[in-house]
C-alpha cells in the first residue's frame, strides 16, 4: 500500500511515538519520575495496527515479518525494553514502500526539531530546570556543562544527530553544491549546542554522520559494506577488549579520552562474566554493546547480532543507511543508544530484515 492516507498515518504514529519520549523526558525532569502518560503510545500502536491489517502480504514477506515479531519479543523480554519491537512495528507499516519509510523519517526530524526547540524554550523560561554537570580533567574542572533542560547534556546533541540523520537520508542523492551548504548549517548548529553542553559523543556522531554524508558518493569503492555488516559482534569485541587493555587503571590516555568509562566499568560492572538472559544493573553503562551483553544477557546479544548480520544483506545496498548505521555504531561505544526515538539505525534495521522488495 502505497497512498497519501498512509502516509499521513505514518507520520503521525512517528510524531506520537516522538511525542512521547519527550513528554516523559519533560515529566522526570520536573517531577523527578517518568511518565504515567499512555495516551500517546497507544494512539500509535492504534495507528499501527490499522495499517498492518489492511495491508494483503506475500507468505515468504508474512514468514519474515513473523521471524522478526518473535526475535523482539525475546529481546522485550531478556532486555525489558520496548524499543526493539516498537522499531519493528514501524518497519513493518512503512515495508512495501520506500516513499512511506521517507515519510517516517521526514517526521522524525520535523518531530524532534520542534520538540527540541520547545524542550529549550521551556528550559531559557524556567519550566524545566538546568543540570549543572562539571567535567573534572587532572584533578580540576575542564567544562560545565548544561542539559538544557534534556536528561543530561549529551541528550540535546544526540537528540540534533538523530534529527540530522533522518534529513541527510532524506538528502542523499543532493548536488555537491547542496551537501557543502547542508555541511556548513548542521556543523554551526552543532557547534552552537556544543559549547553549552560539551558533548563529545555527541558532536563527534555529527562529525561522522556529516563525513559519512559528504563521502556516500565513493562508498562503492570502499570496503565498508562488507565490514558494517559485523559492526555489531565486532564493536562488543572491541568494547570488551578496550576495558581489559585500559579499565585496569585511570590515567592513561584511552581511559582519559573516553572520561573514566573504561575504568569504571572495569571495576563495577565487567567483574563478573555475562549470564545467558541478562543481570540487573542499578545504572547505565553509556555502551550500547556491553549494556546489551550483560543486562539482556549473552543470548539478546546473538539475537540482535543475527538482525544487524541478517538485514545487512539488503541494508548495504543503501547508501543512506550505510552513512546512517556507521555514524551511531561508533555513538554506541560512549553512549547507551539502543532506544528508538535516538537512533534510527534500528528502524533500518528491522525495515531490512523484514523484506528486500523496495518500491
Amino acid at each position: 500500500m502505497d497512498n497519501k492516507k498512509t502516509r499521513i498515518l505514518i507520520a503521525i504514529t512517528a510524531a506520537l511515538l516522538i511525542l512521547f519520549k519527550f513528554v516523559e523526558m519533560w515529566t522526570f525532569q520536573i517531577n523527578g519520575q517518568y511518565s504515567k502518560v499512555i495516551l500517546f503510545p497507544i494512539a500509535g500502536f492504534l495507528f499501527i495496527f490499522s495499517i498492518i491489517i489492511s495491508r494483503k502480504y506475500i507468505k515468504k514477506e508474512l514468514n519474515r515479518i513473523i521471524l522478526a515479531t518473535a526475535l523482539c519479543a525475546f529481546l522485550t523480554i531478556f532486555t525489558k525494553s520496548i524499543d526493539f519491537m516498537i522499531a519493528l512495528m514501524l518497519a513493518i507499516i512503512c515495508n512495501d514502500s520506500k516513499k512511506n519509510l521517507e515519510t517516517l523519517l521526514r517526521s522524525y526530524a520535523v518531530s524532534i526539531i520542534i520538540l527540541s526547540v520547545i524542550t529549550i524554550i521551556a528550559y531559557k523560561l524556567g519550566y524545566l530546570p538546568e543540570t549543572i554537570v562539571y567535567r573534572i580533567s587532572n584533578g580540576s574542572v575542564s567544562a560545565y556543562r548544561s542539559n538544557l533542560g534534556f536528561y543530561n547534556p549529551n541528550t540535546p546533541l544526540v537528540y540534533f544527530a538523530t534529527a540530522l540523520s533522518a534529513i541527510l537520508y532524506l538528502r542523499k542523492d543532493n548536488t555537491t553544491r547542496k551537501r557543502i551548504g547542508i555541511i556548513l548549517i548542521s556543523l554551526a548548529i552543532a557547534v552552537l549546542l556544543y559549547f553549552r553542553t560539551y558533548s563529545r559523543t555527541g558532536i563527534i556522531t555529527v562529525l561522522i554522520i556529516l563525513t559519512a554524508y559528504a563521502l556516500i558518493p565513493v562508498f562503492k569503492k570502499t570496503a565498508i559494506h562488507k565490514i558494517i555488516k559485523y559492526y555489531w559482534p565486532l564493536l562488543t569485541a572491541i568494547s570488551i577488549i578496550l576495558v581489559l587493555s585500559f579499565g585496569t587503571t585511570q590515567n592513561n590516555m584511552i581511559n582519559t579520552l573516553l572520561t573514566n568509562r573504561l575504568y569504571l566499568w572495569k571495576n563495577n560492572y565487567l567483574n563478573n562474566m555475562p549470564t545467558l538472559f541478562g543481570q540487573t544493573i542499578t545504572s547505565s553503562l553509556d555502551n550500547a554493546y556491553l549494556e546489551l551483553l550483560y543486562c539482556g544477557g549473552i543470548i539478546s546479544a546473538i539475537i540482535y547480532s543475527y538482525i544487524t548480520i541478517k538485514s545487512s544483506k539488503e541494508l548495504t545496498k543503501d547508501n543512506g543507511a550505510i552513512m546512517v548505521i556507521l555514524a551511531f555504531a561508533i555513538m554506541g561505544i560512549t553512549e547507551m543508544n539502543i532506544n528508538y526515538s535516538m537512533n534510527i539505525a534500528i528502524v533500518l534495521h528491522m525495515y531490512y530484515l523484514i523484506s528486500s522488495n523496495r518500491g
